[in-house]
């Protein structure tokens, strides 16, 4: 961790790893199938852009484009875009989600565990504060089982995973909220 705590040296160090996994891999694609080099990326490179997601992932916005960076450079090796063809459709046509959308994504996740799991760590659950817990009047924020967000001024602190997390959490769609499971939970957070 650095001193500003801009997790600038751990991301810096994924970029690095999932860029040499992307250039050995880009010499050899000739020889796979796109299914076969999407399994391989998916085996090799993202599970370094989403482990610690919820923690990093409030990181400046010029971290997670390079994380976003990596993501199209896999996507260019496996449909054999090439590097000035914009590169949407190739994303589209995997069905990947932007880095932006898998930080949302897993936010969300955690919120519903930390919210309906009991056995989850109570400082975690400590952190997601229910608006009717809060408020004693009934209100839509209330009815609907929103969180309450704490006042920060700076935006550094806004992008804390708390904070971020019960943004998500608001934001989200009432079936979701009141999703019985968590697969039915995921279901519903991947259409988004």
């Amino acid at each position: 961790m650095d001193p500003g705590l801009s997790w600038e040296a751990h991301v810096s160090h994924v970029v690095k790893k999932c860029n040499a996994i992307l250039f050995s891999l880009n010499r050899i694609r000739h020889y796979f199938t796109s299914e076969a080099l999407e399994i391989i990326v998916q085996a090799y490179v993202f599970p370094h852009v989403t482990y610690c997601l919820c923690v990093w992932g409030g990181t400046a916005k010029g971290q997670l484009h390079k994380i976003q960076k990596v993501i199209n450079f896999a996507a260019r090796v496996i449909t054999g875009t090439r590097k000035f063809d914009h590169i949407t459709p190739s994303l589209n046509s995997l069905g990947w989600p932007t880095i932006e959308a898998m930080v949302r994504h897993r936010d969300a996740l955690k919120a519903f565990k930390a919210l309906r799991d009991e056995s989850s760590p109570s400082e975690i659950r400590a952190l997601f504060v229910p608006r009717s817990a809060v408020s004693t009047r009934t209100t839509r924020a209330t009815d609907r089982g929103s969180l309450q967000l704490q006042k920060y001024d700076l935006t550094g602190t806004q992008r804390a995973f708390a904070y971020r997390a019960a943004v998500v959490w608001n934001n989200l769609p009432a079936a979701a909220l009141e999703a019985p499971t968590l697969s039915v939970f995921k279901n519903i957070v991947r259409k988004l």
